[in-house]
């Protein structure tokens, strides 16, 4: 009959060891308990058993360490072991449970009949072994002399056997080189991790992970601030279930969702509104791939930028205010300049004047049209970067420009008592310019070298051709300029030396502007200098065409009134500057039209019927009604015939001009207008230079 078998218990808690005795105890067999790996290995020092029940989970040693240390000894190397856990195993730790030797594992809540089967199986082994063990201790005996008669066969299996512990040994060897050195790339991990989750918690950057359905499985704590939620309160939502704004929400999650279908990398400027205010972010979203490229989801690192968006809208209102300012300003200088033209215009030949009087008047004329060059400047001092500024090229001799530009320049040149020499070929030097903009050009050059030359010094102007170009140099002996310097000094805004007793200011616009209407002539600019002290050269270099026409004939001065003109065409005058009507209806009188002057929309509507005009000249800047809304209400009177209007302002961009034409308005005119301007309205209708067929001349904002 067998005698009881031991099993042994090993738990720390004493409550599974009485539960495991309830579910053992219809075994009928010795149940012994140890609380520890250590006191499990002293029990087994003293006893045998024949299965041992194993906690993989306990404090000092844990089951896998026990079991290792149970197996070492020979005496229990075969003993089976059934290990008890409370969480999933992975493959590899099962696997490393079945290289200690265990028989099975049992997973808590325990199932009681599973266990005592597996006990029971065991136990029924054991003895069946200690059974087989006894017969072979009597077939031992009983072979006691085969055995010794075969210690020669033995002798050679332990060689054998050594041989295969010598092989085993190294092979141990390999296995702790190699933990060795997984546990330096663990280390190494470690490492990295520790640094990857210092910067995670302490960076200002926004780092998010979310799956493929948008809930946030990971937010660092810059994150967490910025949307003043702890982690609990994010963690499993979405953008809608945690962001205080939907619409930003819901871009959000659009931005997340065009990565994850597109599976690669984007970059959006996001905006988020919090409760303490709006920000703006510059989010990096990177699909989260797994091991075969299936997406789980997005990273997102976002960067703030709402600083720098201000700075960039501050610059950009700045910008728009000053081209706001030049506009304005440009459209005020235009009020004053409308009836100085207007006069000088009218102010006839010369059989009228002394001829000294007729000099005068010429210069004049030829100031003015400066002028207006010069506020059209103002008006595009926004547009040089871009090279926009309109050109009214002419073929003209270029030794008239020069001598234009010197008279410009004179005053600023005698005033500082500099000796000019001017140099110029022999015979007409033919170019297609706008002799306008390249006499402001060289009257530029001119100004300079006065302003940077002291008193008494000598500025030279000297005209020549080479290379099929006309070049033009101005030179002085003047403060010069420095070596590093030079090279900047076309750029915008850029200013010279400036001497402290000549307080003339710098270079600024003017340089910027010389070399871009040089270039915009298919030219260019340069400059050159021995260093401060040393004087300056400027020069200009314009190509010569080889079929440039022969000189235009010069259109400025007084034009006679055409005899092709209507008699007495009606003209109502709608304008609040009672300078510029007065200039106009001299203008009308003189070329033998009716005008009438009204200075507001309202007046001009009561007067209409009455008057019957036949062409109406309406400022668009008129008190209380502007000259659209005038327009407007013109062309829904029907009991009159409906006059020609057109639009004599200040304002020429084509935003305006595109509500003109939308109201009616057959023409617009951007002021100062010219009587050459006034003549072609009174033109016949068949005549070429009627609205809409009239010529590009006089002041003209693009």
């Amino acid at each position: 009959m067998n005698s009881k078998a031991n099993i042994l218990l090993v738990d720390d808690q004493p409550a599974r060891l009485l539960s495991y005795d309830v579910i053992l105890r219809d075994l009928d067999e010795n149940l012994v308990h140890a609380r520890s790996g250590i006191e499990a290995l002293k029990l087994l020092m003293a006893q045998e058993f024949a299965v041992i029940l194993l906690d993989v989970n306990m404090p000092d040693m844990d089951g896998f360490e026990t079991a290792s240390l149970i197996h070492q000894h020979p005496r229990y190397e075969k003993t089976p072991i059934i290990f008890v856990t409370g969480v999933h195993v992975t493959d590899f730790d099962r696997l490393k449970g079945y290289k200690l030797g265990a028989f099975d594992y049992v997973y808590i809540p325990i199932v009681p009949e599973i266990l005592r089967a597996k006990v029971s199986v065991l136990v029924e082994l054991y003895h069946k072994r200690r059974e087989l063990e006894r017969t072979n201790t009597a077939l031992a005996n009983a072979n006691s002399a085969l055995h010794r008669e075969k210690e020669h066969e033995l002798s050679k299996l332990n060689f054998s056997l050594q041989s295969a512990n010598d092989a085993l040994t190294q092979t141990n060897q390999q296995l702790q080189a190699e933990t060795a050195q997984r546990q330096a790339t663990q280390d190494a991990l470690e490492r990295s991790a520790a640094v990857l989750r210092a910067i995670n918690e302490n960076t200002q950057v926004l780092i998010f992970a979310k799956d493929f359905d948008g809930r946030v499985i990971m937010a660092n704590p810059a994150a967490l601030r910025a949307i003043g939620k702890p982690l609990d309160e994010v963690l499993g939502k979405t953008d809608r279930e945690f962001l205080a704004s939907v619409d930003s929400a819901v871009a959000i999650m659009e931005n997340d969702r065009h990565v994850i279908n597109s599976g690669h990398a984007a970059v959006f400027e996001e905006t988020i509104e919090f409760p303490h205010g709006r920000r703006i972010y510059l989010a990096t979203k990177s699909p989260n791939l797994d091991a075969t490229g299936k997406s789980l989801g997005i990273i997102s690192v976002s960067v703030d930028i709402t600083d720098q968006k201000n700075v960039e809208n501050a610059l950009k209102l700045a910008d728009r205010r000053k081209d706001e300012f030049l506009a304005m300003l440009a459209h005020e200088l235009r009020n004053p300049l409308a009836p100085l033209r207007m006069v000088t215009e009218m102010m006839g030949p010369a059989d009228k004047l002394s001829m000294r009087h007729d000099e005068m008047l010429q210069i004049m004329r030829h100031q003015v049209q400066v002028l207006i060059r010069l506020v059209d400047d103002l008006m595009e001092v926004s547009r040089i970067t871009r090279g926009k500024i309109l050109l009214q090229r002419r073929v003209i001799d270029l030794r008239e420009v020069i001598r234009d530009a010197v008279e410009i320049s004179r005053p600023l040149i005698d005033s500082g008592n500099h000796e000019l020499a001017i140099h110029l070929p022999p015979s007409p030097l033919l170019v297609e310019i706008d002799d306008i903009r390249i006499a402001q050009v060289i009257a530029n050059l001119l100004n300079n070298a006065a302003k940077y030359t002291p008193d008494g010094g000598h500025i030279s102007i000297e005209v020549g051709v080479a290379d099929g170009q006309a070049i033009i140099r101005v030179r002085d002996d003047g403060i010069g300029i420095s070596p590093e310097l030079l090279p900047e000094m076309f750029d915008l805004f850029v200013q010279g030396d400036v001497v402290s007793t000549r307080a003339k200011g710098g270079l600024g616009i003017g340089l910027a502007l010389v070399r871009d209407l040089v270039r915009l002539h298919g030219g260019d600019a340069f400059a050159k200098s021995d260093g401060r002290g040393r004087g300056s050269e400027f020069s200009v270099h314009l190509p010569i065409s080889a079929d440039v026409l022969a000189s235009a004939q010069d259109q400025a001065g007084f034009i006679p009134p055409s005899s092709g003109r209507r008699a007495r065409e009606r003209v109502l005058i709608v304008d609040d500057n009672e300078s510029a009507c007065r200039a106009v209806k001299m203008a009308l009188e003189l070329l033998g039209a009716n005008t009438l002057v009204t200075h507001d929309g309202p007046t001009a509507l009561q007067r209409l019927e009455e008057f019957e005009p036949t062409l109406v000249l309406l400022d668009l800047g008129l008190p209380g009604m502007d000259g659209h809304e005038l327009a407007r209400r013109i062309r829904k009177i029907e009991t009159i015939a409906q006059p020609r209007l057109v639009a004599v302002t200040g304002w020429g961009h084509e935003q305006v001009r595109a509500t003109s034409r939308d109201v009616g308005i057959d023409e617009h005119l951007v002021k100062p207008i010219g009587i050459r301007d006034i003549e072609r309205l009174l033109q016949p209708p068949e005549s070429p230079d009627r609205p809409g067929k009239r010529r590009q001349m006089g002041f003209k904002v693009p």
